[in-house]
């Protein structure tokens, strides 16, 4: 037991200095590019010039001064290895290390846009950012094969509820829906607007104004099953939108040996029923409101889905959330929001979210059961069996249209499923998983 826990904390160790190590990448690329617009040099020419010069000044130092103290030398060897590694290394890594993403790299037969999807997109002209029922709205800068520390954090992205809750006053009459009479009804947040921050800074602010289930299911309903009227009152650009809608946050759920977490949604939800996510749905609630306030509520937002959609610990995390927490936060790597997206088939906005576990998918099982125990029963949302796709066939469902999967509970149970399987925005999920390891 005491050599796992040992293994996990090397492995967590490797997984944090390889993201350091892409972050003092990117700010070399990013200096290296000033440097070449200055000069008039093609890129990698400074980062060449500069390894030249930081050469030939360590062979001075060390030829003409040879009485310069042990640790002094010893500390310019050094620094010229971190630059090698950390800076020029990573420039010539293969050219997709250096392109940002861009899901026009994918012919429109990989990206599968649905009918409807590819509609709306042309109102926008965003048929270039639609796949399957997913139209990219913004995405922070993400580097194709760049590693999975990449994003915006989780405090970066705030949450503001405007004063006024959604109203129909905007639509006309005979759109206007009865309410449900359900008696389990609670609070939903319309997403209305969003604003980017500044380009050279990540995140970004979302505005929400309240609704309800019963309030926004029937108008789900009705748009669902009519283009016509689902195309005439919803917008790709949240501000221009007329309908209810409840601010979702897409997971992808990612291990150290690059497998992803997926799961089949139940037959009786009402979304996607039986579909396959990659890897998790949760939809904003007042919980996270109450606890984060409105610069944190996104983070506690990213927390409560991860403890009751992945891990057993919806109701520790409802009594004490602090506490839940702390029973995983030290599994993870990292968390990161990569972009927001229109999910068209729903007349919906989403949040893509990615987490990293520092274990492998192999220990996620073993944890899992561990917390099981700890806690006494708890579960997860009872939305769907967890499955694991492998990085190979996650590339083979993009590159393909179908790939294997195997049981979480049972690795030697494993079945194929197809792009019909998944959920409308899952394929978009898979891609930019793909897009952040790389090949």
């Amino acid at each position: 037991m005491r050599r796992g826990i040992v293994r996990k904390k090397i492995e967590l160790a490797f997984e944090r200095l390889r993201a350091f190590s892409h972050h003092i990448s990117r700010a070399n690329r990013r200096f290296l590019d000033k440097l070449s617009q200055v000069s008039g040099l093609k890129r990698g020419v400074p980062g060449t010039l500069g390894l030249i010069i930081a050469l030939v000044v360590i062979t001075i130092v060390l030829a003409i001064i040879p009485i310069i103290p042990f640790v002094s030398w010893t500390l310019l060897v050094l620094m010229a290895v971190a630059f090698i590694v950390f800076g020029v290394a990573p420039m010539y890594r293969q050219s997709w290390v250096e392109t940002q993403f861009a899901l026009s790299i994918f012919s429109e037969d990989k990206l599968r846009p649905l009918e409807s999807t590819k509609r709306l997109a042309a109102t926008g002209g965003l048929e270039n950012f639609t796949v399957g029922g997913a139209i990219e709205i913004f995405r922070f800068p993400l580097f194709w094969g760049g590693g999975t520390a990449q994003g915006a954090q989780p405090h970066e992205v705030h949450i503001r509820v405007e004063t006024e809750p959604w109203s129909a006053r905007e639509l006309p009459e005979e759109l206007h829906q009865t309410p449900l009479k359900d008696r389990h009804n609670r609070r939903k947040y319309s997403v209305t607007n969003v604003e980017r921050h500044l380009e050279d800074r990540p995140g970004c602010t979302i505005f929400v104004r309240e609704t309800d289930w019963n309030t926004w299911i029937p108008y789900k309903r009705l748009i669902e099953r009519d283009e016509n009227i689902r195309h005439a009152w919803f917008s790709i650009e949240p501000s221009r939108n007329k309908l209810p809608n409840s601010a979702g946050l897409s997971g992808i759920v990612s291990f150290l040996d690059d497998v992803v977490l997926a799961s089949r949604r139940s037959d009786d939800l009402e979304f996607a029923q039986g579909a396959y996510s990659i890897s998790f749905e949760e939809q904003f609630s007042d919980f996270d409101l109450y606890h984060g306030g409105s610069l944190l509520a996104a983070d506690f937002w990213m927390k409560r889905a991860l403890c009751e959609e992945v891990f057993p610990l919806k109701k520790n995390y409802a009594a004490d959330p602090l506490a839940a927490w702390a029973m995983v936060d030290n599994y993870l790597v990292d968390r990161r929001f990569l972009s927001m997206i229109c999910e068209e088939p729903v007349a919906g906005y989403s949040m893509i979210a990615h987490y990293r576990l520092g274990i492998s998918s192999g220990q996620f099982r073993d944890l899992y059961n561990h917390l099981k125990q700890v806690t006494k029963g708890d579960s997860v949302d009872p939305e769907g069996l967890p499955v694991f796709i492998s990085a190979a066939n996650l590339s083979c469902l993009v590159e393909q249209g179908y790939c294997s999967c195997t049981s979480a509970s049972d690795q030697k149970t494993t079945f194929k499923i197809n792009n019909q399987d998944l959920h409308f925005t899952s394929l978009y999920r898979a891609i930019l998983y793909r897009a952040l390891i790389g090949p």
